[in-house]
């Protein structure tokens, strides 16, 4: 299941993919916590990463296209 938190995670990364520590601060929260939910939505199949340099950034897969990465936004807007 899709929790609140990890909807708006998978939002975040479906609209800018970045460094974990990137992504943490724009969604102000803890480097280690972003880390355990890329984790599990990786896990999931719902995003790949990819290793650039020591850099780890979180990227979406090839389905999310625009009108999949709206549903996670009105999935997120109903969350909140």
């Amino acid at each position: 299941m899709l929790g609140t938190a990890r909807a708006r995670l998978l939002h975040t990364i479906a609209e800018t993919p970045g460094a974990t520590t990137d992504i943490a601060r724009r969604m102000r929260i803890l480097p280690s916590t972003a880390s355990r939910q890329i984790s599990a939505l990786r896990e999931a199949g719902l995003i790949v990463s990819r290793r650039y340099g020591n850099k780890s950034a979180q990227c979406e897969p090839h389905w999310a296209r625009p009108s999949v990465i709206a549903g996670i936004g009105a999935m997120r807007s109903l969350c909140s």
